[in-house]
């Protein structure tokens, strides 16, 4: 999916895992350009591993590679 566009990236690590903080479990709004970059920096933070340091291991070693993911997707949008 990483190789898909930034839109739909966002969108399926919302979809395909959900937060385990329901607070952090959004939607992300991708309809336009200034709304798809606000996304993915929310994204960034709620995925950082530094901020799921109360989850399991396995959680956070899968947030380290989502926030690789949407760090390049970022820079593409930028």
């Amino acid at each position: 999916e990483s190789n898909k566009g930034p839109e739909s990236f966002v969108k399926f690590v919302y979809i395909e895992h959900p937060h385990k903080d329901a607070k952090r479990d959004v939607v992300p709004m991708v309809d336009t350009k200034e709304r798809l970059k606000q996304s993915i920096k929310k994204a960034i933070l709620h995925y950082h591993p530094d901020q799921n340091g109360a989850h399991s291991e396995e959680w956070k070693v899968l947030c380290e590679e989502i926030c690789k993911h949407l760090n390049r997707k970022n820079e593409c949008v930028k």
